[in-house]
Protein backbone atom coordinates (compact mmCIF):
# COMPACT_ATOMS: atom_id res chain seq x y z
CA UNK A 1 0.00 0.00 0.00
CA UNK A 2 1.29 3.44 -0.94
CA UNK A 3 -0.06 6.67 0.54
CA UNK A 4 1.10 8.58 -2.52
CA UNK A 5 -0.75 6.17 -4.83
CA UNK A 6 -3.92 6.54 -2.75
CA UNK A 7 -3.70 10.34 -3.04
CA UNK A 8 -3.07 10.23 -6.82
CA UNK A 9 -5.94 7.81 -7.43
CA UNK A 10 -8.31 9.79 -5.18
CA UNK A 11 -7.48 13.02 -7.01
CA UNK A 12 -7.99 11.34 -10.38
CA UNK A 13 -11.37 9.97 -9.26
CA UNK A 14 -12.56 13.39 -8.12
CA UNK A 15 -11.60 15.01 -11.43
CA UNK A 16 -13.09 12.11 -13.43
CA UNK A 17 -16.44 12.36 -11.69
CA UNK A 18 -16.59 16.16 -11.81
CA UNK A 19 -16.00 16.09 -15.57
CA UNK A 20 -18.58 13.39 -16.28
CA UNK A 21 -22.01 14.14 -17.71
CA UNK A 22 -23.55 12.38 -14.74
CA UNK A 23 -21.89 14.81 -12.32
CA UNK A 24 -22.77 17.87 -14.40
CA UNK A 25 -26.45 16.92 -14.62
CA UNK A 26 -26.56 15.93 -10.94
CA UNK A 27 -24.86 19.20 -9.99
CA UNK A 28 -27.36 21.30 -11.93
CA UNK A 29 -30.28 19.43 -10.38
CA UNK A 30 -28.72 19.79 -6.95
CA UNK A 31 -28.26 23.55 -7.39
CA UNK A 32 -31.86 23.93 -8.59
CA UNK A 33 -33.19 21.84 -5.70
CA UNK A 34 -31.11 23.76 -3.16
CA UNK A 35 -32.18 27.10 -4.60
CA UNK A 36 -35.84 26.16 -4.24
CA UNK A 37 -35.26 24.68 -0.79
CA UNK A 38 -33.36 27.77 0.37
CA UNK A 39 -36.18 30.00 -0.82
CA UNK A 40 -38.76 27.93 1.07
CA UNK A 41 -36.59 27.88 4.18
CA UNK A 42 -36.17 31.66 3.99
CA UNK A 43 -39.95 32.00 3.82
CA UNK A 44 -40.14 29.77 6.88
CA UNK A 45 -37.58 32.00 8.62
CA UNK A 46 -39.71 35.07 7.87
CA UNK A 47 -42.73 33.45 9.49
CA UNK A 48 -40.60 32.53 12.47
CA UNK A 49 -39.35 36.10 12.78
CA UNK A 50 -42.93 37.35 12.84
CA UNK A 51 -43.78 34.99 15.68
CA UNK A 52 -40.54 35.66 17.59
CA UNK A 53 -38.46 32.57 18.44
CA UNK A 54 -38.93 33.07 22.19
CA UNK A 55 -42.66 32.48 21.94
CA UNK A 56 -44.06 29.00 22.38
CA UNK A 57 -45.85 28.78 19.01
CA UNK A 58 -42.63 29.52 17.12
CA UNK A 59 -40.71 26.73 18.82
CA UNK A 60 -43.65 24.35 18.57
CA UNK A 61 -43.89 24.95 14.84
CA UNK A 62 -40.27 23.95 14.15
CA UNK A 63 -40.25 21.25 16.83
CA UNK A 64 -43.18 19.57 15.11
CA UNK A 65 -41.44 19.77 11.74
CA UNK A 66 -38.15 18.33 13.04
CA UNK A 67 -39.96 15.63 15.05
CA UNK A 68 -41.84 14.46 11.96
CA UNK A 69 -38.54 14.13 10.06
CA UNK A 70 -36.40 12.59 12.77
CA UNK A 71 -38.56 10.86 15.43
CA UNK A 72 -36.31 12.48 18.05
CA UNK A 73 -37.88 13.21 21.45
CA UNK A 74 -39.64 16.57 21.61
CA UNK A 75 -37.69 17.59 24.71
CA UNK A 76 -34.40 17.08 22.89
CA UNK A 77 -35.62 18.98 19.85
CA UNK A 78 -36.74 21.96 21.91
CA UNK A 79 -33.35 22.02 23.60
CA UNK A 80 -31.68 22.17 20.19
CA UNK A 81 -33.97 24.98 19.06
CA UNK A 82 -33.07 27.07 22.10
CA UNK A 83 -29.32 26.45 21.80
CA UNK A 84 -28.94 26.90 18.02
CA UNK A 85 -30.56 28.91 15.20
CA UNK A 86 -33.91 27.10 14.72
CA UNK A 87 -33.94 27.29 10.92
CA UNK A 88 -30.48 25.72 10.77
CA UNK A 89 -31.62 22.89 13.04
CA UNK A 90 -34.37 22.19 10.51
CA UNK A 91 -31.76 22.35 7.72
CA UNK A 92 -29.56 19.88 9.63
CA UNK A 93 -32.50 17.46 9.83
CA UNK A 94 -33.17 17.81 6.09
CA UNK A 95 -29.52 17.19 5.20
CA UNK A 96 -29.41 14.02 7.30
CA UNK A 97 -32.73 12.90 5.81
CA UNK A 98 -31.35 12.93 2.27
CA UNK A 99 -27.80 11.79 3.07
CA UNK A 100 -28.35 8.07 2.28
CA UNK A 101 -29.76 8.89 -1.16
CA UNK A 102 -27.03 11.44 -1.91
CA UNK A 103 -24.26 9.05 -0.88
CA UNK A 104 -25.60 6.17 -2.96
CA UNK A 105 -25.96 8.29 -6.09
CA UNK A 106 -22.48 9.82 -5.77
CA UNK A 107 -20.45 6.80 -4.66
CA UNK A 108 -21.92 3.73 -6.37
CA UNK A 109 -19.26 3.64 -9.08
CA UNK A 110 -15.93 3.21 -7.32
CA UNK A 111 -14.23 0.16 -8.79
CA UNK A 112 -17.23 -1.17 -10.73
CA UNK A 113 -16.60 0.50 -14.09
CA UNK A 114 -12.87 -0.23 -13.94
CA UNK A 115 -13.65 -3.90 -13.33
CA UNK A 116 -16.26 -4.00 -16.09
CA UNK A 117 -14.02 -2.33 -18.70
CA UNK A 118 -10.87 -4.15 -17.49
CA UNK A 119 -9.20 -0.77 -17.01
CA UNK A 120 -8.17 -1.91 -13.54
CA UNK A 121 -5.64 -4.26 -15.17
CA UNK A 122 -3.71 -1.24 -16.44
CA UNK A 123 -3.86 0.39 -13.02
CA UNK A 124 -2.30 -2.71 -11.48
CA UNK A 125 0.85 -2.09 -13.51
CA UNK A 126 1.35 1.14 -11.56
CA UNK A 127 -0.17 0.39 -8.17
CA UNK A 128 -1.45 -2.39 -5.93
CA UNK A 129 -5.02 -3.47 -5.26
CA UNK A 130 -5.21 -2.04 -1.75
CA UNK A 131 -4.07 1.42 -2.89
CA UNK A 132 -6.52 1.37 -5.81
CA UNK A 133 -9.41 0.34 -3.57
CA UNK A 134 -8.66 2.88 -0.84
CA UNK A 135 -7.86 5.64 -3.32
CA UNK A 136 -11.20 5.29 -5.06
CA UNK A 137 -13.02 5.17 -1.72
CA UNK A 138 -11.20 8.32 -0.57
CA UNK A 139 -12.10 10.06 -3.81
CA UNK A 140 -15.75 9.12 -3.37
CA UNK A 141 -15.75 10.46 0.19
CA UNK A 142 -14.25 13.79 -0.91
CA UNK A 143 -16.84 14.00 -3.69
CA UNK A 144 -19.67 13.64 -1.18
CA UNK A 145 -18.04 16.25 1.09
CA UNK A 146 -17.86 18.69 -1.83
CA UNK A 147 -21.53 18.11 -2.65
CA UNK A 148 -22.52 18.75 0.97
CA UNK A 149 -20.38 21.90 1.02
CA UNK A 150 -22.13 23.13 -2.13
CA UNK A 151 -25.55 22.50 -0.59
CA UNK A 152 -24.70 24.32 2.63
CA UNK A 153 -23.05 27.19 0.75
CA UNK A 154 -26.21 27.78 -1.30
CA UNK A 155 -28.45 27.60 1.75
CA UNK A 156 -26.08 29.68 3.87
CA UNK A 157 -25.66 32.48 1.33
CA UNK A 158 -29.36 32.63 0.54
CA UNK A 159 -30.41 32.65 4.19
CA UNK A 160 -27.72 35.19 5.05
CA UNK A 161 -28.85 37.59 2.33
CA UNK A 162 -32.57 36.92 2.45
CA UNK A 163 -33.15 36.70 6.21
CA UNK A 164 -31.52 36.86 9.63
CA UNK A 165 -31.82 33.10 10.17
CA UNK A 166 -28.06 32.57 10.42
CA UNK A 167 -27.85 34.77 13.53
CA UNK A 168 -24.30 35.85 12.75
CA UNK A 169 -21.17 33.85 13.50
CA UNK A 170 -23.10 31.27 15.52
CA UNK A 171 -24.95 30.20 12.39
CA UNK A 172 -21.76 29.98 10.31
CA UNK A 173 -20.17 27.75 12.95
CA UNK A 174 -23.28 25.58 13.03
CA UNK A 175 -23.17 25.20 9.25
CA UNK A 176 -19.59 23.98 9.68
CA UNK A 177 -20.80 21.42 12.19
CA UNK A 178 -23.47 20.23 9.75
CA UNK A 179 -20.85 19.80 7.02
CA UNK A 180 -18.44 17.90 9.27
CA UNK A 181 -21.14 15.62 10.69
CA UNK A 182 -22.64 14.82 7.29
CA UNK A 183 -19.21 14.23 5.73
CA UNK A 184 -18.23 11.77 8.47
CA UNK A 185 -21.63 10.12 8.24
CA UNK A 186 -20.88 9.39 4.58
CA UNK A 187 -18.03 7.01 5.55
CA UNK A 188 -20.21 3.88 6.12
CA UNK A 189 -22.00 4.52 2.83
CA UNK A 190 -18.73 4.83 0.95
CA UNK A 191 -17.65 1.53 2.53
CA UNK A 192 -20.96 -0.13 1.62
CA UNK A 193 -20.87 1.10 -1.98
CA UNK A 194 -17.21 0.08 -2.30
CA UNK A 195 -18.28 -3.42 -1.26
CA UNK A 196 -21.14 -3.35 -3.76
CA UNK A 197 -18.80 -2.22 -6.56
CA UNK A 198 -16.33 -5.00 -5.80
CA UNK A 199 -19.07 -7.62 -5.57
CA UNK A 200 -20.94 -6.88 -8.78
CA UNK A 201 -18.25 -5.35 -10.98
CA UNK A 202 -20.77 -3.28 -12.94
CA UNK A 203 -21.85 0.23 -11.97
CA UNK A 204 -25.57 -0.13 -12.74
CA UNK A 205 -25.77 -3.48 -11.00
CA UNK A 206 -24.05 -2.06 -7.93
CA UNK A 207 -26.47 0.88 -7.85
CA UNK A 208 -29.55 -1.30 -8.35
CA UNK A 209 -28.42 -3.88 -5.81
CA UNK A 210 -27.81 -1.21 -3.17
CA UNK A 211 -31.27 0.29 -3.58
CA UNK A 212 -32.84 -3.18 -3.49
CA UNK A 213 -30.82 -4.02 -0.37
CA UNK A 214 -31.96 -0.79 1.33
CA UNK A 215 -35.59 -1.58 0.45
CA UNK A 216 -35.30 -5.20 1.56
CA UNK A 217 -33.75 -4.33 4.93
CA UNK A 218 -36.38 -1.69 5.64
CA UNK A 219 -39.26 -3.92 4.56
CA UNK A 220 -38.12 -7.02 6.42
CA UNK A 221 -37.30 -5.20 9.64
CA UNK A 222 -40.63 -3.36 9.51
CA UNK A 223 -42.79 -6.40 8.79
CA UNK A 224 -41.03 -8.89 11.04
CA UNK A 225 -40.96 -6.43 13.94
CA UNK A 226 -44.76 -6.58 13.94
CA UNK A 227 -44.44 -10.18 15.10
CA UNK A 228 -41.43 -9.69 17.36
CA UNK A 229 -39.80 -6.41 18.39
CA UNK A 230 -36.37 -8.06 18.28
CA UNK A 231 -36.49 -8.07 14.47
CA UNK A 232 -36.14 -4.28 14.52
CA UNK A 233 -32.41 -4.91 14.86
CA UNK A 234 -32.39 -6.04 11.23
CA UNK A 235 -32.55 -2.35 10.32
CA UNK A 236 -28.94 -2.04 11.52
CA UNK A 237 -27.87 -3.93 8.39
CA UNK A 238 -28.20 -0.60 6.54
CA UNK A 239 -26.43 2.49 7.96
CA UNK A 240 -29.43 4.81 7.94
CA UNK A 241 -30.34 3.88 11.52
CA UNK A 242 -29.82 6.49 14.21
CA UNK A 243 -28.53 9.21 11.90
CA UNK A 244 -30.83 11.85 13.35
CA UNK A 245 -29.38 11.36 16.82
CA UNK A 246 -26.25 13.03 15.41
CA UNK A 247 -28.15 16.31 15.67
CA UNK A 248 -28.07 16.13 19.46
CA UNK A 249 -25.47 17.97 21.53
CA UNK A 250 -25.17 15.37 24.30
CA UNK A 251 -22.13 13.10 23.62
CA UNK A 252 -23.75 10.27 25.58
CA UNK A 253 -26.76 10.30 23.25
CA UNK A 254 -24.53 10.18 20.18
CA UNK A 255 -21.92 7.66 21.36
CA UNK A 256 -23.92 4.54 20.52
CA UNK A 257 -24.65 5.70 16.96
CA UNK A 258 -21.03 6.67 16.36
CA UNK A 259 -19.75 3.27 17.54
CA UNK A 260 -22.30 1.49 15.35
CA UNK A 261 -21.34 3.51 12.27
CA UNK A 262 -17.64 2.88 12.91
CA UNK A 263 -18.26 -0.86 13.23
CA UNK A 264 -20.38 -0.92 10.08
CA UNK A 265 -17.71 1.00 8.14
CA UNK A 266 -15.00 -1.36 9.31
CA UNK A 267 -16.91 -4.55 8.47
CA UNK A 268 -18.15 -3.34 5.08
CA UNK A 269 -14.75 -1.89 4.19
CA UNK A 270 -12.85 -5.07 5.05
CA UNK A 271 -15.34 -7.28 3.21
CA UNK A 272 -15.11 -5.07 0.13
CA UNK A 273 -11.32 -5.01 0.25
CA UNK A 274 -11.20 -8.80 0.64
CA UNK A 275 -13.51 -9.23 -2.37
CA UNK A 276 -11.54 -6.80 -4.52
CA UNK A 277 -8.25 -8.45 -3.67
CA UNK A 278 -9.54 -11.97 -4.30
CA UNK A 279 -11.61 -11.54 -7.44
CA UNK A 280 -10.32 -12.19 -10.94
CA UNK A 281 -9.69 -8.85 -12.62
Amino acid sequence: MSVNDIWVIARFEIVRHLRSRHAIVAGLLLIAFCGFGAYELAQFADKLAELDRDLGPALDMIAGMVESLTDLPVIGIRGLLREHPPVLVALFALVMLFMPLLCIILTYDQTATDIETRHVRYLLFRSDRVSIYLGKAAGALVLVSLAIALVLLIFGVFLGVRSSALEGLEGVVYLGRIWLTASLYAVPFVALLALSSALFGRARRALTATFLYWFAVGTLSGLLSLANDGFERLSYLFPSVGRFSLLLDDPAAVRGTVLYLLAFSLVAGLLGLWRFRSRDL
